[in-house]
């Protein structure tokens, strides 16, 4: 004996034409752009930018070390400072 649903089972949608249709195709593009920027980096891009009115970039942890020093000051840095900071800079990279 088998048991049969009273309700057919709908499979596809108009997908402007009712408003479960219009969530389905709000969902699916929601889920799109949620793959494309899996990491959140473009949001986070995004809203960097957002917030200081200019293009971010975000380096890379093994530029770190070299776009450190090349910060513009008014003085230099120590020595002992800029190789101390260089230092940890390069072990952050490796993960110590």
């Amino acid at each position: 004996m088998s048991v049969s649903n009273s309700r057919p089972v709908i499979t596809s949608h108009k997908r402007t034409a009712c408003p479960r249709g219009r969530a389905l195709e709000a969902y699916a593009r929601q889920r799109r752009k949620f793959q494309e920027d899996r990491t959140g980096e473009k949001a986070l891009k995004k809203l960097a930018e957002i917030k200081t009115g200019r293009e971010v970039s975000f380096p890379k942890l093994a530029d770190l070390p070299e776009l450190w020093s090349q910060i513009p000051r008014r003085k230099a840095p120590n020595p002992t400072y800029a190789d101390q900071c260089r230092l940890k800079l390069e072990r952050s990279r490796r993960g110590s």
